[in-house]
């Protein structure tokens, strides 16, 4: 297609990285990134805050916010995604209620990517997840 760049000529464009970081900001998805080595939320994106209503800095301050928030009929199954996820070591996709800040519950569908070092073993996960709002 005429005036769509290939991948080399974007990734060698000096500005890529400030659009890069603009797209995954402004992107309406929740996106983030989670240290498994040392149990800490490494990024999560703005998106986070219109759709659940929380500042992003609770899910940096406390790494285990965001499975507080799950819904108590949803945590089993998640549970069992993400084992699936640490065992297998693939991408899971699950969906999942979580509460809102005004004690609602909002459902989004989640898809978790393991990030393995040179050895196999699990060093990040990256996700995404879109609300269903109704």
């Amino acid at each position: 297609m005429a005036g769509v760049p290939n991948g080399s000529e974007v990734r060698n464009d000096d500005r890529f990285e400030e659009r890069f970081r603009r797209m995954v900001d402004d992107s309406p998805a929740i996106l983030w990134a989670f240290d498994e080595v040392n149990g800490r939320m490494i990024y999560v994106n703005p998106a986070v805050e219109e759709a659940l209503g929380y500042d992003r800095e609770k899910f940096y301050d406390r790494s285990t916010f965001w499975l507080e928030l799950i819904h108590p009929g949803d945590r089993a199954r998640v549970s069992a995604a993400n084992h699936v996820m640490r065992t297998e070591k693939k991408v899971i996709r699950y969906e999942v209620r979580l509460r809102l800040g005004d004690g609602g519950y909002v459902r989004l569908n989640a898809v978790v990517k393991p990030i393995l070092d040179e050895r196999g073993n699990i060093v990040r996960t990256e996700g995404a997840a879109i609300p269903e709002y109704e």
